[in-house]
This record gives C-alpha cells, structure tokens and sequence, in this order.
C-alpha cells in the first residue's frame, strides 16, 4: 500500500483563546495537486505554516515523509510559495535567483529558474520594479529553487493577468508529471477545477470535505438543465425532480437531484426542445453552496 508523504493528524490551533483550526487531519500523497479551499480567515494560510514548521500547533502530529521529526535536510524536500511575494531593494531579479540556489545543495540551473519565472528580459531588473504578477512569478521560481517534491502554494496567481495564469498551470501540470506533490490555495476555483485531483475544504473551524470534486458534485446531488423552447414554461415547471428553475427570454433553467428522472420527464417534449445543455455544477457553485449550508 502506497505511504502518504505528507500526514496531517488532529491538528488544532488558537489564537488569543480563539480557536482556527480544529482537529485537522488528512494525507497528501505523491504525485497529487491537492485544493485547500476555505473562506477568507477559514485558516487555509495558517494550516500551511503549522505543515511547514513556520509556526507551531496546539496539539495534533505533522509526519512528512514518514518522519515525526521536521530536520534540517526536510528542507530539501519542501517548497512554499506565501501569499505575499517578498521584496528586497536593489537586488536584481538574477541576483535573488541565484541566491536562492545557494540554500539547497542539488538545486535546479539558474537558466531553468529564470525560464520558469518567464523573466529572462528582467534578470537585471530590480524586484521591487517588477509588476505585481511577474513578482508572483519570481516567488514561484524561488519555490522551485531547490527542486523540491513537495510543494505549498498560497493564492500562487494572485496579480498574474489570464495568460500568465494559463502557463503557471501548466507548469504546475509539467512538475506533477515528474511526481512532484502540490498543497494549492487559490480564489481562482474554475482554475483549481481544471487540475485538482481532490479538495480539501475548511468551513468552521473544521476539515469538511476531503475528496474528489465528482465525489463532492455526488454530495450536492444537483445538475444544472437548460434549453430553448417554444413551449410555454408551465409546460416544464411542474415536473417532479426540479430543485429550482429560473427563464431568461425562451431559455429554461432547471436544477435537478435526479438527471436521469429529469430527462425521462422531458422526453415527450424532446421534439420542442433545442440546444439541450446538461452540466454538472461547477466548483464555484458547489462551493459557495457548501459554505451558505444548502447541502
């Protein structure tokens, strides 16, 4: 049986005799890009820094790589990329790279890095110069310095435009293929949609969902219908497996618990219907309803 390489178990921690994280346990294993989701002040940065040894738990266990004990040499093996890029005058962006190679002892090739960081025509520009999105690439870059196998990104494409976005991820896609492990929050959800193999999401405190995102559409049991028609809406309206329904001009829009139900009440009016789209939720909406407590 394949061992986790990350083992998170009853981690728990308070600030000011408030409680943030509660009882937290799961296990990464390698090769997974992993989705932490959670609401602002959730404690998705705050569960990545008791991971990471930045700071300490209240109670609970992090075993990394099968060993209790966080060594130096671990730091080898680990990357983090925080949700605030950092910044330091009059260092030049090849400077940083390099600097950073200095603290691992099997680091990747500066010309490797300043590719990954798209940032050969900056290399002589000082990091306080470049634009918020090229210094989010730079901080990724620094992350993957050392040649990491495991890897904790906080909001990683914060300030990058669109298509800078498309190319971290597929990077971040590149790396997985070597077998590399990533721990990923971010707000952009359609993007940790696209390349999230399961999700772990924060709601209260507490770990609420650790699985797949088809597992989470199964417990959210709903599909989203819609269609053109001539026909008028009462024709629909009252079918038996609608959670809800909404029109916009001569489209109809249904929720439904029971696609299959749905569509056997729609077949004696197939030939009324045009430009059929049947979809399951998307994880934005399967999130936002999570956290309003429809489910």
């Amino acid at each position: 049986m394949e061992q986790p390489i990350l083992n998170v178990n009853t981690i728990s921690k308070s600030y000011k005799h408030n409680l943030i994280l509660n009882n937290i346990s799961f296990e990464l294993y390698k090769g997974e890009i992993v989705a932490l989701l959670g609401e602002n002040g959730a404690g998705k940065s705050t569960l990545i820094s008791i991971i990471t040894h930045l700071i300490s738990s209240d109670n609970g266990q992090v075993k990394l790589f099968g060993k209790n004990a966080f060594e130096k040499s671990d730091r080898e093996t680990i990357g983090v990329m925080l949700q605030h890029s950092f910044s330091l005058s009059k260092v030049t962006v090849k400077e940083s790279l390099m600097l950073a190679r200095t603290y691992y002892s099997n680091p990747l090739s500066y010309e490797e890095l300043i590719i990954l960081a798209d940032l050969k025509e900056k290399e002589d520009t000082f990091i306080t110069t470049l634009s918020g999105g090229q210094n989010r690439r730079l901080s990724f870059a620094i992350t993957m310095a050392g040649n990491p196998e495991l890897i904790f990104l906080d909001e990683p494409t914060a300030g990058m435009d669109s298509h800078a976005r498309y190319h971290f991820w597929k990077k971040i896609s590149y790396y997985q293929k070597q077998g590399k492990t990533f721990l990923i929050t971010s707000h952009y959800l359609e993007e940790l949609e696209a390349i999230a193999s399961r999700l772990l999401i924060l709601k209260d405190k507490n770990l609420t969902f650790n699985g797949s995102i088809e597992q989470l559409r199964k417990h959210a049991g709903q599909t989203e219908i819609s269609f053109n028609s001539e026909l008028p809406f009462t024709s629909f309206k009252t079918f038996s497996t609608i959670v809800s329904h909404s029109v916009t001009g001569t489209r109809y829009h249904f929720l439904t618990n029971d696609t299959n139900g749905f569509i056997k009440e729609l077949v004696p009016h197939l030939t009324d219907v045009h430009n059929l789209s049947i979809k399951p939720h998307s994880l934005e909406t399967l999130f936002n309803q999570l956290n309003k407590g429809d489910n």
